[in-house]
């Protein structure tokens, strides 16, 4: 999938909504998952396992079954917008 020019990557910024993901993944035993996020790479979080994303760079949906979550979602999440 190529990704327009203006979807941020990692490294550009660490904006509201890797700081919610990160929340995710670390409430969540991200280290432990079957397809584990890499907050180190350039790579957009729009190429995260599980994140869609629409043409603007929102995450739209997070579909993370069976990816061998543990713990509790973060209250963070609440704070992406719909």
């Amino acid at each position: 999938t190529t990704l327009p020019s203006n979807v941020p990557t990692l490294t550009q910024t660490l904006s509201p909504v890797i700081f919610i993901l990160k929340a995710l993944y670390d409430s969540t035993d991200g280290p432990n998952w079957s397809n584990t996020w890499d907050f180190s790479s350039d790579q957009s979080y729009c190429n995260f396992d599980g994140i869609i994303c629409d043409k603007l760079a929102h995450i739209t949906e997070i579909i993370l079954f069976n990816n061998n979550l543990q713990g509790s979602l973060p209250t963070e999440v609440g704070m992406l917008s719909s």
